[in-house]
């Protein structure tokens, strides 16, 4: 059964380290399974997860159809050194026009920072653990309610070393394997937009469920 696996038509990413990968899909973006029956329904699975450190300096809302309408619902700041879990499963049987959005505004903050030379550059950045997850998983079904190949759609990643959620030592997890640059706001001195540009951003993403000849499936809006 030919499945489309979307990705985003438009992503401002919080970090250098966060990754776009497939999920249950093969390289050519098809999911395997049963091709004989059509696909009458289409779920996906938006998940929007952030460390506590996120919400120290932002604040973070989703935005998504559902409907024909836009649902609007703030994110809420978890405990220290843990993460905020929000999930939702939107299913649709015909034909729809679908948009997510995680919203980021940063907040005005002092931020914690540190400082450390690397290869002969001095870093000021902030102290900040990069753990996040946002995810859109979509799934097909047949009329008897039969899963209809693998799971497909992407996955936005960055978590770095400590994926727990807890800080390591003085410095934040991700700040090593990113070289501070990341989460620098001064470079040799020099004032840095990094930590902004690079972490507190949000990611927006336009799609379709369309039907073919394969029935319904999603497909990244044009």
């Amino acid at each position: 059964m030919k499945k489309f696996a979307f990705i985003l038509a438009s992503i401002l990413l919080i970090g250098a380290a966060a990754s776009c990968e497939k999920s249950g899909s093969d390289k050519d973006g098809k999911s395997g399974g049963d091709s004989k029956n059509p696909s009458t329904k289409v779920e996906i699975k938006l998940t929007a997860n952030f460390n506590a450190d996120y919400f120290r300096y932002a604040d973070f809302k989703v935005k998504y159809t559902e409907g024909g309408s836009t649902k609007t619902e703030d994110l809420t700041a978890p405990a220290e050194n843990s993460r905020s879990n929000w999930t939702k499963t939107l299913a649709f049987t015909s034909e729809a026009d679908v948009v997510f959005e995680v919203v980021c505004t940063p907040k005005s903050v002092t931020y914690e920072t540190a400082t450390k030379t690397v290869s002969g550059r001095t870093f000021e950045y902030v102290v900040f653990n990069t753990n996040a997850l946002v995810n859109f998983e979509v799934t097909d079904y047949d009329a008897s309610g039969k899963q209809l190949g693998d799971s497909y759609g992407t996955v936005l990643k960055n978590e770095e070393n400590k994926i727990d959620g807890k800080v390591s030592e003085t410095h934040g997890a991700g700040a090593e394997s990113m070289n501070y640059n990341a989460l620098a706001i001064k470079i040799n001195g020099e004032k840095s937009n990094n930590f902004i540009e690079r972490q507190m951003q949000s990611y927006s993403c336009h799609y379709k469920i369309v039907k073919g000849e394969d029935g319904l499936s999603a497909q990244t809006a044009e």
